[in-house]
């Protein structure tokens, strides 16, 4: 088995990290991590992604014998999460609540790495966006082709020590997923979720939260673009629950008796004010 393997590469994965199925969990540890994580970053909020990252700065700091036990001291967000509630954490920690406001999606390079350490090995960028929002995960629209994202990538990977493998699989070349590997998945995944806000079914009916997502959409296109029903629906998937779908528009534009365009240069008007 080499190291291309990508059963080989999940165990490379697991040990980098120290992970452990058996890791006790304990709430003020959890807590105190939070808070600590926090006060090094220098910020009074803390997103999962933010944490996870400083946790993964501190677990490559010590040696392979070592992770095991910090694990214990800092656990993973998706364990926070399922055991405390992320924005309790945050209180516990005497933190302020996420902002949800400032999410984004994913970019091209960053979708195929999150998609490497689920399954152990790259696919084509279509393959990693389609994968990131069926579960949930916000990702940019593609702006750069596949050998492109995987070679920027493997910059950014090769600065943290990590592998990349060489080129990306094709659909047809895709090894099965053993089913004993979907909570390691999952685990992974959680921490970029944890930021999409689960809006109630009427929030787009509410003309506020209406004109306030089609004013962000408006922020978020490119030059030369407008705000079509295409671009409205890309920019919702990669903004969920911040940016509502054409159809939440056009039911919120029949029960008031309005349309796209009026609401979209409603929401310009107010922009430019």
């Amino acid at each position: 088995m080499t190291r291309d393997d990508p059963k080989t590469f999940h165990a490379v994965r697991r040990s980098e990290d120290g992970k452990d199925d058996q890791i006790p969990f304990d709430e003020e540890t959890a807590v105190s991590a939070v808070r600590l994580a926090a006060r090094s970053l220098g910020q009074d909020t803390l997103s999962a992604h933010e944490y996870m990252e400083y946790r993964a700065g501190m677990m490559r700091s010590v040696q392979s014998r070592k992770r095991q036990r910090l694990a214990t001291r800092w656990p993973a967000s998706s364990q926070i999460s399922s055991h405390i509630g992320w924005e309790k954490a945050l209180a516990r920690a005497g933190l302020k609540p996420p902002n949800h406001a400032v999410l984004t999606g994913m970019d091209n390079p960053d979708a195929i790495g999150v998609f490497l350490e689920c399954r152990g090995f790259a696919p084509s960028l279509t393959a990693a966006m389609r994968f990131l929002r069926a579960h949930g995960v916000s990702a940019k629209k593609r702006a750069m082709e596949t050998d492109e994202a995987l070679e920027v990538l493997r910059k950014r990977r090769a600065k943290e020590g990590k592998w990349t493998p060489p080129r990306v699989l094709e659909n047809h070349e895709h090894p099965p997923f053993p089913d004993e590997l979907q909570a390691f998945e999952e685990e992974t995944l959680s921490q970029y979720r944890e930021n999409h806000t689960k809006r109630p079914r009427s929030w787009w009916m509410d003309e506020q939260n209406m004109m306030d997502g089609l004013k962000l959409a408006i922020t978020k296109l490119e030059p030369g673009e407008s705000l079509t029903q295409v671009n409205l629906r890309r920019l919702s998937k990669e903004n969920r629950g911040l940016i509502p779908s054409p159809s939440k528009v056009i039911a919120f534009a029949k029960r008031n008796g309005t349309n796209l365009p009026e609401l979209r240069e409603r929401a310009r008007d107010e922009l430019e004010r």
